[in-house]
């Protein structure tokens, strides 16, 4: 990809940056004033008071504890979502990889929040119970919000993947990853890669979601974190354009264990893929029996590609 082409990927996703930003904006906004017009109906800011200062600042304690009432929830609604997504495509068996995705995330070199989170919830949830025990209002907006993050967090990245995408940390395939992100119609479902962004030319963590990224601190774990996440991913995604030693050995691995069933290969729009025949070469490969994409044909169709693998990988799990 050239200087050109990475500048239209940044502005791109600078685009989707900035609709999803507004548009959580508006979602707060709104929910923030339902909540503050219960709380004014409900006669919780005492206006009786003749003290126009303390008027001011119950008012403004009401504004913040209304936003943040807002955040909560929306973040309750974004987790609820996108879980009962997960276990209505995956099924209630998928809940048991949540382990797996735990100690992928721990490994991984760009997820360090994780222990974050873990002390955060602890202090949150102390702060929270000492709010009950003490009756103060105000623990309980110290409380929720930062409990709110980390529990989001938590649930982000224990969740199961829906597609892996394969590749080389090449320009091209961060294209693809952000494309499938952004313009597929799944965005609820996890799409996470073994990609180092790093390697990515832009901010890569900061447009595409960082539970995509689980790249091993070193790489010592890749192979096993590549066979746990092959296995538990219903639709795996090969981006067969830029070659890589390891990518021909998470190639022949997919043959070896069957699982090409469940495997789109992303190839150029003359449809070669040498890579295929490279990695392959001591192997029979019937090559019209793949399913073959380029990057706007998978884009467009990743739905029905996710329904045909997920198929594929039930009916596998059956034999």
């Amino acid at each position: 990809m050239g200087d050109r082409s990475l500048a239209a990927l940044r502005e791109f996703l600078e685009r989707h940056d900035r609709e999803r930003r507004r548009t959580s904006m508006v979602l707060i906004a709104l929910l923030a004033s339902a909540f503050l017009v219960y709380f004014v109906m409900s006669g919780q800011f005492g206006y009786d008071d003749v003290n126009l200062i303390k008027m001011a600042g119950r008012f403004l304690y009401g504004v913040m504890k209304a936003v943040i009432y807002a955040m909560v929830a929306l973040a309750a609604i974004s987790n609820i979502t996108v879980w009962i997504v997960t276990v209505h495509l995956l099924g209630f068996r998928s809940l048991s990889c949540c382990r797996t995705m735990w100690r992928l995330a721990q490994h991984s070199r760009k997820l360090t929040q994780i222990p974050w989170a873990i002390w955060v919830t602890v202090v949150g949830g102390g702060l929270l119970l000492a709010r009950f025990l003490a009756d103060i209002p105000a623990l309980a907006l110290v409380a929720m919000l930062p409990l709110a993050i980390s529990l989001t967090s938590l649930l982000i990245n224990i969740r199961p993947p829906s597609i892996l995408v394969l590749g080389s940390s090449s320009e091209v395939t961060f294209d693809l990853l952000a494309k499938l992100k952004h313009e597929s119609n799944l965005p609820f479902h996890r799409i996470v890669s073994l990609l180092d962004p790093a390697q990515a030319g832009f901010d890569a963590t900061r447009y595409i979601p960082i539970d995509s990224f689980l790249r091993t601190d070193t790489g010592e774990g890749w192979e096993s974190a590549f066979h746990s996440l092959a296995r538990e991913s219903p639709l795996i995604v090969v981006d067969t354009r830029a070659v890589s030693a390891p990518l021909k050995t998470e190639i022949r691995w997919l043959h070896a264990e069957n699982l090409f069933p469940q495997v789109v290969f992303v190839v150029e729009e003359d449809g070669e893929v040498p890579l295929l025949h490279a990695s392959l070469c001591d192997r029979v490969l019937d090559i019209f029996t793949l399913r073959l994409r380029t990057p706007h044909e998978l884009a467009s169709s990743l739905a029905e590609e996710l329904r045909i693998s997920n198929q594929a990988r039930l009916s596998h799990g059956n034999t």
